[in-house]
């Protein structure tokens, strides 16, 4: 039985990689329901199809052109502008709700990924939800969303390295204002974006017209269950104003949520 799901699976494989006309690309802002996204792409795709970017960086044409998806905390570029044989999408989270889950998953990660040493600041120090901000500050790894969508990053504190000291890496020119915001929201209207309150991954595999087992859906809602002061909120607030504005204009338009 196992032997028969397994070639069922690797034909599923098969099947949807053949079939992909279009290139798909999917800008995973981190704590955004991106896991999911790369589990059934492996899974019904394949390893082989995709190509997984980080560090924030670009697609460009070194990338391999063998690969249908590319995928990852990735940063936008125009490499697709003009071609129609492309999906791009990406999902935005309540940015408050998306910096308290980062907070979270830094402090228990070693619950979370079942390993003994310790992996970062936060758990070193157990730092707290003020600490925490105040550390995204110095790292300039504030308003996630706008710099992932302008394209404005100091590369000395991405994400892997942005934890593991306490030292400032602030560079004034990558601070950010409303002219990237701007550049953001124009680039976000180039692709597909998908609120998570509301995202459906069964819709969007059924969209991209995927073979998959359909008893196989698992749609993670984010619960809240920790309690902050306002405090502890309104200082969250100072590291992603630029990113609630992104939010509450997609849940505003009709531009999001389109299957």
């Amino acid at each position: 039985m196992i032997f028969i799901k397994k070639f069922v699976l690797f034909l599923i494989q098969k099947i949807n990689f053949y079939f992909i006309h279009k290139n798909i690309v999917f800008y995973h802002i981190p704590r955004s329901s991106g896991t999911s996204i790369k589990f059934y792409f492996r899974k019904y795709c394949g390893s082989s199809s995709y190509c997984e970017i980080n560090q924030f960086l670009t697609i460009d044409k070194t990338m391999d052109k063998d690969k249908s998806i590319f995928l990852g905390h990735m940063a936008y570029n125009n490499f697709f502008q003009n071609q129609s044989n492309v999906f791009e999408f990406t999902i935005l989270r309540n940015p408050i709700d998306r910096y308290i889950s980062q907070y979270y998953y830094f402090l228990n990660f070693n619950a979370t990924k079942k390993v003994k040493t310790n992996e970062n600041i936060i758990q070193k120090k157990k730092l707290t939800l003020i600490d925490y901000v105040e550390l995204i500050k110095k790292k300039q790894f504030d308003n996630i969303s706008t710099r992932i969508f302008s394209n404005k990053f100091n590369k000395e504190g991405i994400e892997e390295r942005a934890f593991e000291n306490e030292n400032s890496l602030f560079k004034d020119n990558y601070i950010i204002n409303e002219n990237d915001l701007e550049v953001a929201i124009n680039n976000l209207k180039n692709i597909n974006v998908y609120i998570l309150e509301t995202f459906s991954i069964k819709r969007l595999i059924k969209k991209l017209n995927f073979k998959i087992f359909f008893d196989d859906f698992h749609e993670n809602k984010s619960t809240r269950l920790n309690s902050f002061t306002e405090d502890e909120i309104e200082k969250i607030k100072s590291i992603c104003e630029f990113d609630i504005m992104i939010y509450k204009h997609f849940i505003k338009s009709d531009l999001s949520n389109k299957y």
